[in-house]
Protein backbone atom coordinates (compact mmCIF):
# COMPACT_ATOMS: atom_id res chain seq x y z
CA UNK A 1 0.00 0.00 0.00
CA UNK A 2 1.20 3.61 -0.97
CA UNK A 3 0.08 6.44 1.72
CA UNK A 4 -0.67 10.15 0.33
CA UNK A 5 -0.56 12.78 2.56
CA UNK A 6 -1.85 16.62 0.61
CA UNK A 7 -3.38 19.48 2.30
CA UNK A 8 -6.65 21.10 0.89
CA UNK A 9 -9.28 23.28 2.51
CA UNK A 10 -10.78 26.65 1.35
CA UNK A 11 -8.14 28.83 2.55
CA UNK A 12 -5.17 26.82 1.04
CA UNK A 13 -6.76 26.21 -2.22
CA UNK A 14 -7.13 22.68 -3.66
CA UNK A 15 -4.15 22.24 -6.45
CA UNK A 16 -2.20 19.86 -4.57
CA UNK A 17 -5.18 17.40 -3.47
CA UNK A 18 -5.90 17.72 -7.34
CA UNK A 19 -2.37 16.47 -7.76
CA UNK A 20 -2.56 14.18 -5.70
CA UNK A 21 -5.86 12.66 -6.87
CA UNK A 22 -4.30 12.12 -10.70
CA UNK A 23 -1.36 10.36 -8.85
CA UNK A 24 -3.40 8.06 -7.22
CA UNK A 25 -5.26 7.34 -10.24
CA UNK A 26 -1.78 6.48 -12.08
CA UNK A 27 -0.62 4.58 -9.45
CA UNK A 28 -1.82 0.67 -9.97
CA UNK A 29 -1.36 -0.84 -6.79
CA UNK A 30 -3.31 0.19 -3.71
CA UNK A 31 -3.45 3.57 -2.38
CA UNK A 32 -4.91 6.20 0.52
CA UNK A 33 -4.76 9.95 0.29
CA UNK A 34 -4.53 11.79 3.93
CA UNK A 35 -5.76 15.40 3.63
CA UNK A 36 -4.75 17.96 6.48
CA UNK A 37 -6.47 21.22 6.59
CA UNK A 38 -6.65 24.37 8.77
CA UNK A 39 -8.68 23.10 11.32
CA UNK A 40 -6.05 20.49 12.36
CA UNK A 41 -8.06 18.24 11.20
CA UNK A 42 -7.10 15.02 9.12
CA UNK A 43 -9.57 13.43 6.31
CA UNK A 44 -9.52 9.90 5.06
CA UNK A 45 -9.98 10.87 1.12
CA UNK A 46 -11.79 7.01 0.76
CA UNK A 47 -13.92 6.77 3.92
CA UNK A 48 -14.87 10.49 3.06
CA UNK A 49 -14.42 10.80 7.19
CA UNK A 50 -12.45 12.82 9.76
CA UNK A 51 -9.98 10.17 11.42
CA UNK A 52 -7.83 10.72 14.78
CA UNK A 53 -3.82 10.97 15.01
CA UNK A 54 -3.42 7.88 16.01
CA UNK A 55 -5.54 6.20 13.35
CA UNK A 56 -3.64 7.84 11.13
CA UNK A 57 -0.26 6.96 12.24
CA UNK A 58 -0.67 3.65 12.67
CA UNK A 59 -1.75 3.07 9.22
CA UNK A 60 2.25 4.93 8.27
CA UNK A 61 4.20 1.56 9.86
CA UNK A 62 1.66 -0.78 6.62
CA UNK A 63 3.47 1.69 4.29
CA UNK A 64 6.72 1.08 1.96
CA UNK A 65 5.92 4.37 0.18
CA UNK A 66 4.64 6.94 1.03
CA UNK A 67 4.00 10.20 -0.89
CA UNK A 68 3.78 13.86 0.21
CA UNK A 69 2.69 16.60 -1.69
CA UNK A 70 2.58 20.15 0.02
CA UNK A 71 4.07 23.65 0.69
CA UNK A 72 6.53 23.77 2.95
CA UNK A 73 4.93 26.98 4.16
CA UNK A 74 1.51 25.40 5.07
CA UNK A 75 3.49 22.24 7.18
CA UNK A 76 4.81 25.09 9.60
CA UNK A 77 1.60 26.92 10.34
CA UNK A 78 0.01 23.27 10.48
CA UNK A 79 0.93 21.75 13.75
CA UNK A 80 -0.86 18.16 12.82
CA UNK A 81 0.90 17.85 10.02
CA UNK A 82 4.37 18.83 11.41
CA UNK A 83 3.94 16.35 14.47
CA UNK A 84 2.90 13.77 11.25
CA UNK A 85 6.33 14.34 9.67
CA UNK A 86 7.60 13.32 13.02
CA UNK A 87 6.27 10.02 12.91
CA UNK A 88 6.54 9.54 9.41
CA UNK A 89 10.32 9.87 10.32
CA UNK A 90 9.73 6.61 12.75
CA UNK A 91 8.86 4.10 9.60
CA UNK A 92 11.36 2.65 7.26
CA UNK A 93 9.36 3.76 4.34
CA UNK A 94 10.61 5.87 1.03
CA UNK A 95 9.86 9.39 1.23
CA UNK A 96 8.86 10.77 -1.75
CA UNK A 97 8.16 14.98 -1.85
CA UNK A 98 6.19 17.01 -4.22
CA UNK A 99 7.98 20.49 -3.87
CA UNK A 100 8.48 23.93 -4.75
CA UNK A 101 11.25 25.22 -2.62
CA UNK A 102 14.94 24.48 -4.02
CA UNK A 103 16.92 22.30 -1.55
CA UNK A 104 16.45 20.36 1.39
CA UNK A 105 16.69 22.27 4.30
CA UNK A 106 13.37 21.98 5.39
CA UNK A 107 12.99 18.01 5.52
CA UNK A 108 16.82 17.94 6.91
CA UNK A 109 14.54 18.39 10.36
CA UNK A 110 13.07 15.54 9.89
CA UNK A 111 14.36 12.76 7.54
CA UNK A 112 17.93 11.91 6.61
CA UNK A 113 18.98 13.05 2.88
CA UNK A 114 19.52 9.30 1.79
CA UNK A 115 15.72 8.77 2.35
CA UNK A 116 13.97 11.12 0.60
CA UNK A 117 13.23 11.43 -3.17
CA UNK A 118 12.46 15.14 -4.35
CA UNK A 119 10.25 15.85 -7.31
CA UNK A 120 10.04 19.14 -8.11
CA UNK A 121 8.14 19.78 -11.79
CA UNK A 122 8.79 23.65 -11.50
CA UNK A 123 12.38 23.47 -11.24
CA UNK A 124 15.14 24.60 -13.64
CA UNK A 125 18.26 23.71 -11.41
CA UNK A 126 19.54 20.06 -10.74
CA UNK A 127 20.48 18.68 -7.77
CA UNK A 128 21.20 14.98 -6.51
CA UNK A 129 18.11 12.55 -5.32
CA UNK A 130 15.89 15.82 -7.47
CA UNK A 131 14.17 14.82 -10.26
CA UNK A 132 13.28 18.47 -12.01
CA UNK A 133 11.31 19.85 -15.18
CA UNK A 134 8.68 19.65 -16.48
CA UNK A 135 8.58 16.21 -17.80
CA UNK A 136 7.65 15.34 -14.14
CA UNK A 137 4.69 17.46 -14.32
CA UNK A 138 0.99 15.47 -13.45
CA UNK A 139 -1.08 16.49 -15.93
CA UNK A 140 -4.33 15.41 -16.88
CA UNK A 141 -4.76 12.74 -19.18
CA UNK A 142 -6.84 13.81 -21.58
CA UNK A 143 -5.19 17.29 -22.26
CA UNK A 144 -3.16 15.20 -24.50
CA UNK A 145 -6.10 14.90 -26.69
CA UNK A 146 -7.14 18.37 -27.03
CA UNK A 147 -3.71 20.26 -27.86
CA UNK A 148 -4.87 23.41 -30.66
CA UNK A 149 -2.80 23.79 -33.76
CA UNK A 150 -2.75 27.08 -34.14
CA UNK A 151 -3.47 30.13 -31.84
CA UNK A 152 -6.47 32.43 -32.64
CA UNK A 153 -5.32 35.86 -32.96
CA UNK A 154 -8.92 37.50 -32.29
CA UNK A 155 -9.98 36.82 -28.87
CA UNK A 156 -13.46 36.47 -28.36
CA UNK A 157 -13.90 33.54 -26.05
CA UNK A 158 -12.11 34.00 -22.14
CA UNK A 159 -12.48 31.76 -19.18
CA UNK A 160 -11.66 32.74 -15.82
CA UNK A 161 -10.49 30.35 -13.28
CA UNK A 162 -9.06 31.31 -9.93
CA UNK A 163 -8.96 27.01 -8.31
CA UNK A 164 -11.40 25.56 -5.69
CA UNK A 165 -11.79 28.62 -3.57
CA UNK A 166 -10.23 31.71 -4.59
CA UNK A 167 -9.95 32.50 -1.20
CA UNK A 168 -8.62 36.13 -2.47
CA UNK A 169 -11.61 36.59 -4.38
CA UNK A 170 -9.44 37.17 -7.85
CA UNK A 171 -13.11 36.22 -9.71
CA UNK A 172 -14.69 39.49 -8.49
CA UNK A 173 -11.73 41.76 -8.90
CA UNK A 174 -11.52 40.51 -12.62
CA UNK A 175 -14.98 40.71 -13.27
CA UNK A 176 -15.14 44.21 -11.85
CA UNK A 177 -12.34 45.43 -14.20
CA UNK A 178 -13.67 43.76 -17.28
CA UNK A 179 -17.02 45.60 -16.32
CA UNK A 180 -15.24 49.31 -15.55
CA UNK A 181 -13.15 49.24 -19.05
CA UNK A 182 -16.50 48.43 -21.02
CA UNK A 183 -15.00 44.48 -22.11
CA UNK A 184 -18.19 42.64 -20.87
CA UNK A 185 -19.77 43.85 -23.97
CA UNK A 186 -16.63 42.58 -26.32
CA UNK A 187 -16.06 39.29 -25.37
CA UNK A 188 -18.08 35.82 -24.30
CA UNK A 189 -16.84 34.91 -21.23
CA UNK A 190 -17.16 32.14 -18.74
CA UNK A 191 -16.11 31.92 -15.54
CA UNK A 192 -15.43 28.39 -13.24
CA UNK A 193 -16.79 28.65 -9.77
CA UNK A 194 -14.32 26.41 -7.34
CA UNK A 195 -17.34 24.10 -5.13
CA UNK A 196 -16.05 26.26 -1.95
CA UNK A 197 -16.45 29.81 -3.50
CA UNK A 198 -18.59 31.79 -1.77
CA UNK A 199 -21.92 31.82 -3.33
CA UNK A 200 -23.18 35.29 -1.66
CA UNK A 201 -20.34 36.75 -3.96
CA UNK A 202 -21.68 34.96 -6.69
CA UNK A 203 -25.02 36.31 -5.69
CA UNK A 204 -23.42 39.66 -5.29
CA UNK A 205 -22.21 39.71 -8.64
CA UNK A 206 -24.90 38.39 -10.71
CA UNK A 207 -27.39 40.59 -9.46
CA UNK A 208 -25.47 44.37 -8.99
CA UNK A 209 -23.33 43.94 -12.35
CA UNK A 210 -26.03 42.16 -14.36
CA UNK A 211 -23.71 39.81 -16.21
CA UNK A 212 -26.10 38.16 -18.56
CA UNK A 213 -23.61 37.22 -20.98
CA UNK A 214 -21.29 35.88 -18.52
CA UNK A 215 -21.82 32.00 -18.72
CA UNK A 216 -21.29 30.05 -14.83
CA UNK A 217 -20.33 27.09 -14.64
CA UNK A 218 -20.40 25.70 -10.90
CA UNK A 219 -19.25 21.70 -11.67
CA UNK A 220 -16.97 20.61 -13.81
CA UNK A 221 -14.92 17.12 -13.74
CA UNK A 222 -12.69 18.52 -17.20
CA UNK A 223 -11.59 21.81 -17.54
CA UNK A 224 -9.55 21.25 -20.07
CA UNK A 225 -12.46 21.02 -22.38
CA UNK A 226 -13.34 24.89 -21.53
CA UNK A 227 -9.68 25.69 -21.69
CA UNK A 228 -9.58 24.24 -25.27
CA UNK A 229 -12.77 26.01 -26.36
CA UNK A 230 -11.37 29.90 -25.07
CA UNK A 231 -9.00 32.24 -26.97
CA UNK A 232 -7.60 33.44 -23.54
CA UNK A 233 -7.36 31.92 -20.13
CA UNK A 234 -7.20 34.18 -16.72
CA UNK A 235 -5.72 32.21 -13.97
CA UNK A 236 -3.69 31.51 -10.81
CA UNK A 237 -0.23 31.04 -10.64
CA UNK A 238 -0.75 27.31 -9.88
CA UNK A 239 -1.13 24.09 -11.80
CA UNK A 240 -4.06 25.38 -14.13
CA UNK A 241 -1.20 27.28 -15.80
CA UNK A 242 0.55 24.09 -17.07
CA UNK A 243 -2.12 22.70 -17.98
CA UNK A 244 -3.27 25.91 -19.97
CA UNK A 245 0.06 25.89 -21.77
CA UNK A 246 0.02 22.13 -22.35
CA UNK A 247 -3.30 22.92 -24.46
CA UNK A 248 -0.92 26.24 -26.49
CA UNK A 249 -3.73 28.17 -25.05
CA UNK A 250 -2.64 31.88 -24.40
CA UNK A 251 -3.12 32.83 -20.59
CA UNK A 252 -2.94 35.87 -18.35
CA UNK A 253 -1.49 34.40 -14.87
CA UNK A 254 -1.69 36.34 -11.40
CA UNK A 255 0.71 34.96 -8.78
CA UNK A 256 -1.76 34.60 -5.86
CA UNK A 257 -0.26 32.66 -3.44
CA UNK A 258 2.99 34.30 -3.68
CA UNK A 259 1.40 37.52 -2.90
CA UNK A 260 -0.80 36.15 -0.37
CA UNK A 261 2.00 35.01 1.53
CA UNK A 262 4.24 38.36 0.99
CA UNK A 263 1.07 40.34 1.92
CA UNK A 264 1.15 38.95 5.47
CA UNK A 265 4.29 40.20 6.52
CA UNK A 266 3.26 43.91 5.50
CA UNK A 267 2.67 46.08 8.46
CA UNK A 268 1.37 49.11 6.05
CA UNK A 269 1.78 50.38 2.61
CA UNK A 270 1.56 53.88 1.20
CA UNK A 271 1.66 55.47 -2.29
CA UNK A 272 3.42 58.39 -1.76
CA UNK A 273 2.85 60.57 -4.78
CA UNK A 274 1.58 59.69 -7.70
CA UNK A 275 1.47 61.32 -11.11
CA UNK A 276 -0.06 61.21 -14.62
CA UNK A 277 1.68 63.30 -17.84
CA UNK A 278 -0.42 63.08 -21.23
CA UNK A 279 2.93 62.45 -23.78
CA UNK A 280 1.14 61.62 -26.42
CA UNK A 281 -2.27 61.98 -28.19
CA UNK A 282 -2.98 60.42 -31.92
CA UNK A 283 -6.29 60.86 -34.08
CA UNK A 284 -6.79 57.49 -36.69
CA UNK A 285 -9.66 58.66 -39.07
CA UNK A 286 -12.28 58.28 -36.13
CA UNK A 287 -10.17 56.94 -33.23
CA UNK A 288 -8.55 59.09 -30.27
CA UNK A 289 -5.54 57.24 -28.52
CA UNK A 290 -3.99 58.69 -25.71
CA UNK A 291 -1.01 57.42 -23.95
CA UNK A 292 -0.28 58.32 -20.81
CA UNK A 293 2.85 58.14 -18.43
CA UNK A 294 1.98 57.07 -14.54
CA UNK A 295 4.65 57.82 -12.42
CA UNK A 296 4.27 56.32 -8.34
CA UNK A 297 6.44 56.40 -5.43
CA UNK A 298 5.81 53.61 -3.13
CA UNK A 299 6.61 52.94 0.28
CA UNK A 300 6.20 49.20 2.28
CA UNK A 301 6.92 49.08 5.61
CA UNK A 302 7.40 45.37 7.09
CA UNK A 303 6.44 43.82 10.28
CA UNK A 304 10.39 42.82 10.85
CA UNK A 305 10.64 46.63 10.68
CA UNK A 306 12.37 46.57 7.13
CA UNK A 307 11.11 49.23 4.73
CA UNK A 308 10.95 49.14 1.03
CA UNK A 309 10.53 52.51 -1.32
CA UNK A 310 10.08 51.91 -4.86
CA UNK A 311 9.49 54.30 -7.77
CA UNK A 312 7.20 52.72 -10.24
CA UNK A 313 6.94 53.98 -14.05
CA UNK A 314 3.75 52.74 -16.38
CA UNK A 315 2.47 53.74 -19.66
CA UNK A 316 -1.13 53.44 -20.06
CA UNK A 317 -2.34 53.60 -23.60
CA UNK A 318 -6.68 54.68 -23.89
CA UNK A 319 -8.46 55.10 -26.83
CA UNK A 320 -12.03 55.79 -27.83
CA UNK A 321 -14.49 56.65 -30.66
CA UNK A 322 -14.89 60.00 -31.28
CA UNK A 323 -18.27 60.26 -32.11
CA UNK A 324 -19.43 57.57 -29.18
CA UNK A 325 -21.42 59.02 -26.65
CA UNK A 326 -20.13 57.19 -24.05
CA UNK A 327 -17.38 58.88 -21.64
CA UNK A 328 -15.26 55.65 -21.01
CA UNK A 329 -12.25 55.33 -22.66
CA UNK A 330 -11.00 51.86 -23.53
CA UNK A 331 -7.30 50.56 -21.82
CA UNK A 332 -5.56 49.00 -24.58
CA UNK A 333 -2.20 48.51 -23.58
CA UNK A 334 0.12 48.61 -20.15
CA UNK A 335 4.14 48.19 -19.93
CA UNK A 336 6.65 49.06 -17.62
CA UNK A 337 9.08 51.91 -18.32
Amino acid sequence: MILIITIGSKNVGYGHLSRSILIQNKIRKKSEIFIFNENQKIIDLKKKKVISFKEASFKLFERKIIICDFANSKVIKNRKLKSFLNEIAKTNAKIIFFDDLKDYKFYKNFFKKERITLIRPYADKYEKNVYYGLKYFVANPNLNKKIRKKINKKITNILITFGGSDANDYTSKILNYLLYFNYLDDYLITVVVGPYYDRHKIFKLKKNLLLNKIKWVHKINDISKLIQKSDLVITTCGTTKYEVAAVRCPQIVIPISKISEREEEVKTFQIVSLKAAIINIEVIEKLVKIKVEFSSLQETFYKNDNNNSIEIKDIWIFEREMESKSLMWKLVEVSSK
